[in-house]
């Protein structure tokens, strides 16, 4: 929290103070944007829905109201509105953070049912799916990899669990070429550590072939 209240106050302070791990703020953006999202559902629902009094908002999104009350909150609503995609959408990236990787699988399934499929919700489904199955590429993993990129071909997960895939196929010399191919891309900011890490993965499956340990 004290991260972000002074990362608010002057967006460049966070960037400049010396010795803050910058790896920090943005776990704490990425762990704080999915519950933020979550408290403002409860707070003010979702468009499609009936309003609730003021006084019962207020109540269900209460600042000292814990990450699982929340949810709690969340399902409990869900459970009388099934249909609310938004519900659904808000509290599967929330899942995925909290190891409920198999439920959070569940929920993107539930919005793409309601709002049909972007390459976002694929990405979400497919990397949740990839956690409940402990890093196994099933069929449902493979294929919403591929709806992903005829999606969108830049994003970067589905090419690299495209590769992992081929690995687990047995398809080794497949699975360098495909990441290799990805080393290929024009850089931009921010490739840097999924270029390092598909470096390191070449060199694990270079290793396979070569029948070393």
């Amino acid at each position: 929290r004290r991260i972000l209240k002074r990362s608010a106050e002057d967006p460049g302070q966070a960037a400049a103070a010396p010795g803050l791990d910058l790896s920090l703020l943005t776990k704490a953006l990425a762990v704080s944007i999915p519950l933020l999202s979550l408290g403002f559902y409860i707070a003010l629902g979702s468009p499609e829905l009936p309003g609730e009094p003021l006084a019962s908002r207020g109540a269900a999104a209460g600042a000292s109201a814990s990450v699982d009350e929340l949810v709690a909150k969340v399902e409990e609503r869900l459970k009388t509105h099934p249909e609310d995609a938004r519900g659904w959408e808000v509290i599967a990236p929330v899942y995925l953070r909290m190891g409920r990787a198999a439920d959070a699988a569940k929920a993107y399934e539930q919005v793409m049912r309601l709002n049909g499929e972007s390459a976002d919700l694929l990405v979400g489904f497919a990397q949740a799916s990839l956690m409940a199955g402990n890093g196994i590429v099933s069929e449902a993993v493979r294929k919403a990899s591929e709806r992903a990129l005829a999606l969108d071909a830049n994003r970067m997960e589905p090419h690299l669990w495209l590769g992992l895939a081929k690995e687990q196929d047995g398809d080794l010399k497949g699975a360098i070429a495909g990441y290799r191919a990805l080393l290929e891309r024009p850089k931009a900011d921010g490739d840097e550590r999924w270029r390092e890490a598909v470096e390191k993965r070449i060199a694990m499956v270079e290793a396979r072939i070569e029948g070393k340990p």
